[in-house]
Order: structure tokens, then C-alpha cells, then sequence
């Protein structure tokens, strides 16, 4: 850990004052979508200006709304900051995000790509084009349980199409 964490962040009553007992540290992600730092606020030493792993230069807050990147879990125990989880180095970054529900930048080019690719499928019928892209916009589907979709594929196998008890 970087001399900032332990000088500041654990023995400065002041900079521990606006602390709660739990909070989240401020990640570091590359634009493609690399966790570099899950603390770059509590432990500066780690961030990097471009990602090591592709060279895309990395951020701390989404590009839509400012929000910060939501990154380590930190809890308050005998008056010192405890990583105890959240995001860590290595983790899958989030998809989108959690202040203003906006896909990050890598989270954008996936979706273009998906939508490029069903687009150029010769399995798929011009509606089916249509209907998927029109699913990768809508990221949020409905949650159907899948006895539902089953008796909504299957005809005369509905609910109450069966022998009455």
C-alpha cells in the first residue's frame, strides 16, 4: 500500500472524519473495461494513467452523469479502514452505472458489437434482426419464469388447459 493510506487515511482524525463505518472506495477501470485500482482514492499509489494490460486510458466516475465508479468495500474497525470486499483487481467491472444506469464505455462496445453481429447472422429472419436489436437497446428485459415461457411456446400446455381437479 502506498505511504498515503497509512499516514492519512488511518492516523489523520481529520481526513477519517467524514467517514462512515462502511463505504466504497472510487474504482480505476480502463475504457475497456479493466479494473486497475478498486481504491484509487485510499490507495493512489496503484492508479495508472493507461491500463497496462491495453493500453486504454482509464477512469474513475462514468462519463454520463460524473458518478464515481463504485470500487473496494471499506469498513471502519478499531478506528482503521478494513478492505472487506466489493470490486477488487482482477474482478469483472460493473456494466453499468449504479447513479445513473448508462452503460460504461465497455459495457457500450459489447452491445454494438452483439447488435453488429446479429445484424450480419443469415440464420436469423429480418424480424428476428429487428427483434434482437431492439433487445440489446432495451437492457432491461421482463423476468418471465421459465414454466411461463414454456406454456406460451407450447400450445394446449397453458395454465388451466389441463384436467380440472
Amino acid at each position: 500500500m502506498s505511504e498515503f493510506f497509512y499516514t492519512c487515511w488511518w492516523y489523520d482524525p481529520v481526513a477519517m472524519s467524514h467517514m462512515s463505518d462502511e463505504w466504497y472506495g472510487v474504482a480505476q477501470v480502463c475504457r475497456n473495461g479493466h479494473v486497475r485500482n478498486p481504491a484509487s482514492k485510499e490507495d493512489p499509489g496503484l492508479n495508472e494513467k493507461f491500463c497496462a494490460d491495453s493500453g486504454a486510458p482509464t477512469m474513475t466516475k462514468c462519463d454520463a452523469c460524473g458518478g464515481a465508479i463504485r470500487g473496494a468495500l471499506y469498513i471502519l474497525r478499531y478506528e482503521q479502514p478494513q478492505n472487506v470486499g466489493g470490486l477488487r483487481r482482477g474482478d469483472a467491472a460493473p456494466y453499468f452505472c449504479e447513479n445513473c444506469g448508462k452503460p460504461y464505455p465497455w459495457t457500450q462496445t459489447r452491445l454494438e458489437a452483439a447488435r453488429q453481429l446479429a445484424m450480419e447472422m443469415d440464420a436469423l429472419t429480418p424480424e428476428d434482426r429487428e427483434l434482437l436489436g431492439r433487445n440489446l437497446d432495451d437492457r432491461s428485459p421482463p423476468i418471465v419464469h421459465p414454466r411461463q415461457w414454456a406454456c406460451s411456446r407450447s400450445p394446449g400446455n397453458t395454465p388451466g388447459s389441463g384436467p380440472s381437479a
